[in-house]
């Protein structure tokens, strides 16, 4: 169901919208250049966004980590992003955005010091 979802073979909203991370709920899914997963959570937290650990209606953003699964190539998403593609289908406000556009919201909010 998911690969009928996808029209590029990207779960990436396109294009990517614009939002603050401050009273936004995130879930992260991946692995993170920017950092361990809980670095990841403290950056958003410091900046006033909120946290969910799996896909549900509260879950605003899903911030995909930048080194992508091999499988994506296939079609085969992880449970999260399929979770997320679904909401998203069903309540029309989910969004789905890569780490490095997510290090960019967080190089334009207030806040904590990121990490290398």
């Amino acid at each position: 169901m998911v690969a009928d979802i996808l029209k590029d073979g990207s779960p990436f909203d396109d294009p990517l919208p614009v939002f603050t991370i401050s009273r936004t709920a995130f879930c992260f899914s991946g692995e993170f250049e920017f950092g361990t997963r809980k670095e990841c959570q403290a950056a958003v937290t410091t900046r006033g966004g909120t946290l969910t650990d799996s896909i549900n209606r509260k879950t605003q953003v899903l911030v995909i980590g930048n080194d992508p699964n091999p499988n994506w190539a296939h079609g085969n998403y992880g449970n999260k992003i399929a979770e997320a593609m679904i909401l998203r289908l069903q309540l029309g406000k989910l969004v789905i955005i890569p780490e490095l556009y997510w290090r960019e919201l967080l190089a334009e909010s207030p806040g904590g010091v990121s990490p290398g």
